[in-house]
């Protein structure tokens, strides 16, 4: 048995609702039901963090270490690896889903050519994989598995401060001896 409970999302081909479903043998566990216009719903896991994109613009939080944002990134490129090798098309890779934005202007930016700067404090190599994502056609973009491929590569080394270092008036950073850092190159 299936229970219905409040709505967590929406999308082109239906809205996902939270629910209990009690199994045969009594266990009730938490789910999510996808209701699909015209079709029969598809029970899936309950992803109880919600969606992605409502995690990076959450301001109560903290922001995600780069190290965590390149996990997700690397979780995602192997499903869609995934999917690729089993000849799916996904056709619903959106800011809801995944880690796109939802800021249109960047995807008319695309459209004509145009490309977001690399940030001040960016990872060259994270923003060289990022602007090869951007290629005009598909042919020129890398597929799932040379994305992972390429994420796989990046690693940010743990080190431990050897002194400590006050922070100055433009930085909001004290950092002590025996700190552990992540050390971001290519800046």
């Amino acid at each position: 048995m299936i229970k219905l409970l409040d709505k967590i999302g929406a999308g082109s081909f239906g809205i996902v609702k939270h629910a209990l479903w009690t199994q045969p043998k009594g266990q009730t566990l938490e789910c999510a039901i996808k209701v699909l216009r015209g079709a029969p719903s598809e029970v899936v896991e309950l992803c109880a963090g919600g969606a992605l994109i409502d995690r990076l613009v959450d301001t109560e939080r903290p922001v995600p270490l780069v190290t965590k944002l390149v996990e997700y990134a690397k979780q995602i490129a192997a499903g869609m690896e995934y999917l690729e090798k089993m000849r799916c098309v996904h056709r619903d890779l959106a800011a809801r889903n995944v880690l796109l934005t939802k800021n249109e202007d960047v995807i008319r930016m695309v459209e004509i050519g145009e490309r977001m700067e690399k940030p001040q404090k960016s990872n060259g190599e994270l923003y060289h994989i990022m602007d090869l994502c951007w290629g005009r056609s598909p042919e020129d973009r890398p597929n799932f598995t040379e994305l992972r491929t390429m994420l796989a590569k990046i690693n940010f080394p743990l080190v431990a401060c050897h002194a400590s270092e006050m922070a100055k008036k433009n930085s909001d950073l004290t950092v002590l001896t025996g700190d552990k850092l992540f050390v971001v190159k290519n800046m």
